[in-house]
């Protein structure tokens, strides 16, 4: 199994979080949905993300 892919993405202003753009990248080339209640991710809908947004 190869769960390896290069992907680059723009980053949301402010969102300097390494971790998150991990994660990000990793639901993008997955083609899995994120669930996440941070603001920021729904930058990243136009680059393939499928967010699902939770409400706190």
């Amino acid at each position: 199994m190869q769960t390896y892919a290069h992907i680059e993405i723009n980053e949301a202003q402010g969102h300097k979080d390494p971790s998150d753009h991990v994660i990000i990248a990793h639901a993008i080339t997955e083609h899995l949905p994120l669930i996440s209640s941070d603001t920021r991710f729904g930058f990243y809908r136009s680059q393939g993300l499928d967010l699902v947004f939770n409400q706190k």
